[in-house]
């Protein structure tokens, strides 16, 4: 259990690094607003995460690019649902790809290119349940 919640953060922090480094207009702005906020002399607190929209918008954007798990756990739908033609029963186990949610051409204009500002205006808060996400 360990293991695989270490491995998750780990995952989501190299690939967040990985995007840095190859959009470095990205990491500059990023820096930026670090040493607005922050300043160059002292550690990030977390009292000053609210003060780093940036910031956030950049953890969304990979959350969206690079997922954690590309499948949710198997899931059963409480009540009888339907869902445009598709009719889901009671009791039904749903399985969501959600990496197809985030690449699919016809919800993102551009959904293979880290783009933090498409989430820069957004309150969106990685801490809750939303699909937009």
């Amino acid at each position: 259990m360990i293991t695989r919640g270490i491995d998750t953060t780990t995952t989501a922090l190299k690939w967040a690094l990985n995007e840095l480094i190859h959009h470095l207009e990205i990491m500059r702005k990023a820096q930026e607003e670090l040493h607005k906020v922050v300043g160059r002399n002292r550690l990030v607190l977390e009292s000053n995460l609210h003060n780093l929209p940036y910031l956030h918008a950049i953890v969304k954007e990979n959350f969206h690019l690079h997922l954690p798990l590309p499948i949710l756990l198997p899931h059963v739908n409480s009540k009888y649902t339907q869902i445009l033609n598709y009719k889901i029963p009671t009791n039904t186990n749903v399985i969501v790809n959600i990496w197809a949610i985030g690449h699919d051409l016809n919800a993102w204009k551009k959904p293979l290119e880290f783009n933090p500002d498409q989430f820069s205006s957004s309150n969106i808060n990685v801490k809750e349940l939303n699909y937009n996400l």
